[in-house]
C-alpha cells in the first residue's frame, strides 16, 4: 500500500544522491573558489556550506521511518509518529534545498558582479 510517508521516503532516497554529489564534490569546490577572492559569503551561502556535513541525515531518516513502519505495532504510536514527522519535513527540505543550493551557489557571483558595476 503507497502511503503518503512512504512516498516521502522514496522522494528523499531519490534526491539523496543529488544532494550528497552537491555537498561532496561541488560546494567544497564553489568554497575554495570564492574565498580565494578575500570576501565573507553571503549569509546564505555560509548556512549551505555549513550545512553539507549533515547530508547522511537525509538518508537515516527516511530508512529509519521504513524501518519503523514494517515493524507496525511494536513501536510505540508516538515514536512513529515523531519519525514520520521528521521524514515529512525532510521530504519538504529536500524538495526546496535543491533550487536553494543552486541560488546559493550563485549569490557570491551576483555579489561580485555588483561590485565590479559601481
Amino acid at each position: 500500500m503507497i502511503t503518503p510517508g512512504r512516498v516521502v521516503s522514496y522522494i528523499n532516497i531519490v534526491l539523496f544522491p543529488l544532494y550528497w554529489i552537491a555537498a561532496q564534490f561541488i560546494l567544497p569546490e564553489s568554497a575554495q573558489f570564492f574565498t580565494s577572492f578575500d570576501e565573507e559569503l553571503p549569509w546564505l551561502t555560509q548556512v549551505v556550506m555549513e550545512s553539507a556535513g549533515y547530508w547522511w541525515v537525509l538518508i537515516f531518516v527516511p530508512l529509519l521511518e521504513r524501518f519503523l513502519s514494517g515493524w507496525g505495532r511494536q513501536v510505540p504510536r508516538l515514536v512513529r509518529g515523531v519519525v514520520t514527522a521528521i521524514n515529512y519535513l525532510l521530504g519538504l527540505l529536500a524538495i526546496i534545498f535543491v533550487p536553494l543550493v543552486i541560488l546559493a551557489l550563485y549569490l557570491p557571483i551576483f555579489e561580485m558582479g555588483r561590485v565590479v558595476a559601481q
